[in-house]
């Protein structure tokens, strides 16, 4: 029986869920045409006493059929009509167990989401703004995204260590600005990444790897900052930085 040597095809047959002896059977048929229960134990080798309960399952899975006579013969249907019935049956078994899935697991899943809130914390005073932001710059794997206003030197000078790391670890650093920046700040940033600049930039943030965001509100006599692990969140103010960083009238700043 030459086809059975084919593994690709033994495999195929197998992963379409038969048995070795249903395999065994069905190509035995295809070969031979009909034939009796004796006959096809003989040609495929399989043991008498189990070839019934074969033909049995084959044509209960739709591949084969018996042919009325005494004796009675098994006859092959064709490997295309066969294949859809298998399809057919694996399609309605892949529907009902999504319905079920859904219907008893996605409750549990939406339950579960209520009770995992992302932390969110708001944090006041400048001081406390900058101290988190270099706890999230420790905490950076591949990028930080910078957006803020009217950069004075001050602040560099409490952040420039934890910029310093960044550089020394590989973190890509965007930073985006407005003109009113000091430009001794701006020329001290660049040493550490790429700055674009804004005639204005209103409010700001830092947004680290993507599921981490300070969100700055910048008032005349005080500082609020939002921070957050909210991934929703922090998409969010990635997509608006890049929208400003990659407008036609935001500028690249080139340094000294």
């Amino acid at each position: 029986m030459f086809v059975l040597e084919d593994t690709e095809v033994f495999q195929a047959l197998r992963g379409l869920g038969l048995t070795e002896y249903e395999v065994r059977v069905y190509i035995t048929l295809l070969e031979n045409g009909s034939m009796t229960a004796a006959e096809i134990s003989s040609a495929s080798g399989i043991p008498y006493s189990r070839i019934y309960e074969v033909l049995t399952r084959l044509e209960k899975k739709g591949w084969i059929e018996t042919l009325s006579g005494r004796p009675k013969f098994y006859k092959p249907l064709p490997p295309s009509e066969a294949v859809k019935i298998v399809k057919n049956e694996l399609e309605r078994q892949l529907e009902n167990y999504e319905s079920v899935v859904i219907e008893k697991l996605q409750p549990l899943y939406e339950k579960q989401a209520i009770v995992e809130r992302p932390d969110v914390y708001i944090i006041r005073g400048i001081e406390n703004v900058l101290a988190r932001v270099i706890e999230m710059f420790e905490g950076a794997k591949k990028k930080v995204m910078i957006s803020m206003s009217n950069i004075n030197i001050e602040y560099i000078k409490v952040i420039e260590d934890a910029l310093k790391s960044l550089k020394i670890r590989n973190i890509k650093i965007e930073i985006l600005t407005s003109t009113d920046s000091s430009p001794e700040a701006l020329s001290r940033l660049s040493k550490y990444g790429e700055i674009r600049i804004r005639d204005r930039l209103y409010g700001g943030g830092v947004i680290v790897d993507d599921h981490e965001v300070m969100l700055l509100l910048m008032g005349k006599s005080n500082v609020l900052a939002i921070w957050s692990t909210h991934i929703e969140l922090a998409t969010l103010a990635r997509d608006y930085f890049y929208y400003l960083w990659n407008m036609p009238d935001t500028i690249r700043f080139k340094g000294d």
